[in-house]
């Protein structure tokens, strides 16, 4: 894969290589989200901004299915 074209890519590689301290995995994305809000390179994408979480397990739930 080239990760070239991206500027940021989000993995699960939790409780597998790394220990979290989140209850659970998807309130991971709300925090990736809220920082996203915070960060003026994304203002040009609000629907990636306001619906971070929602893409991200929908993602998820596509790989999955593969």
């Amino acid at each position: 894969m080239n990760f070239n074209n991206y500027d940021f890519v989000s993995f699960d590689i939790f409780d597998t290589l790394l220990s979290r301290k989140i209850a659970r995995p998807k309130d991971l994305f709300s925090l990736i989200q809220a920082n996203l809000s915070y960060d003026n390179k994304y203002v040009a994408w609000p629907e990636l901004v306001d619906n971070f979480s929602v893409i991200r397990e929908k993602a998820e739930e596509k790989a999955r299915k593969k």
